[in-house]
């Protein structure tokens, strides 16, 4: 058995080519520009002429919205940091690395691969969950443009800050080989988690 916490850091490093990065960034670069897509389609729409009539209760009901938005976006920024870190268990190293390799495919499988797939997995798992909080406060957002409330009650535009989170996050981690190595050093090779406990 290949214990993935033993693959060294040449290992890694050798397996972190330039196209397992251009993919992270594309799928990373995919989910940032949805979420600003749709931000500036709602930006757009409340600087065009709104109807007048407004749903009864709007405002109720907007400010339902954004307090579930407010504990969503808290419970999922909780819940994708303990996922993240999940993935990351010396459990689920141990299950990974007692995965056996098909026939004639031990390169795809191998286990500076498998370290990469799993530094892949936990980080577009992680924004998928945050994308989700920035997605539901537009949306909120964009029924206070709609009902005509937002433009009388700004502080509906609160419900951004989902949005400046998650895309700030994906500029913060934007995929480097020097982030992606670092993930790899703090989260998986034993080596280095030695190392910090020592210190």
């Amino acid at each position: 058995m290949d214990d993935l916490r033993n693959v060294t850091f040449d290992e890694f490093s050798k397996a972190l080519t330039p196209q397992w990065l251009r993919n992270l960034r594309i799928i990373q670069s995919g989910l940032g520009s949805g979420v600003f897509v749709f931000c500036s389609v709602v930006f757009l729409l409340s600087s065009a002429p709104q109807s007048s009539q407004q749903p009864k209760n709007s405002v109720l009901l907007l400010s339902v919205l954004s307090f579930v938005h407010m504990m969503m976006a808290m419970g999922v920024y909780a819940a994708s940091a303990v996922v993240y870190n999940m993935l990351f268990s010396d459990a689920n190293l141990t299950r990974l690395s007692q995965k056996k390799a098909c026939p004639g495919k031990e390169t795809v499988f191998s286990p500076a691969v498998q370290c990469l797939s799993l530094i892949f997995t936990a980080s577009i798992v992680r924004l998928a969950m945050m994308e989700g909080a920035a997605f539901f406060g537009l949306v909120v957002c964009l029924l206070g443009v709609q009902w005509g409330v937002i433009e009388t009650r700004g502080i509906y535009w609160g419900n951004l800050f989902s949005t400046v989170i998650f895309l700030a996050y994906v500029i913060y981690t934007f995929p480097t080989r020097e982030r992606i190595e670092d993930i790899f050093k703090a989260k998986i090779s034993s080596m280095y988690k030695d190392q910090r406990v020592l210190s």
